[in-house]
């Protein structure tokens, strides 16, 4: 899945990502795989969904996936 990842986004809609801590313990084991959906322009995320995001972590970019409790 790694190495098409942009070409299942593509063709789905869908990503796929493995959960790699244990922050998301016990909704979400370790090595687990979610697939994730990008939001439409008029959805809204309400408090307590899941989300994954990219972050600029010291050059990198990395998916965080986590709570969503509310924005600011």
């Amino acid at each position: 899945m790694q190495f098409f990842a942009e070409q299942l986004k593509e063709w789905t809609g869908y990503q796929t990502f493995v959960i790699l801590t244990d922050s998301m313990v016990p909704t979400i084991p370790v090595d687990s795989l979610v697939v994730v959906k990008d939001l439409g322009e008029k959805e809204e995320l309400s408090q307590g969904e899941i989300i994954s995001f990219y972050v600029d972590r010291l050059g990198d970019k990395v998916v965080f996936t986590i709570y969503f409790e509310k924005k600011k």
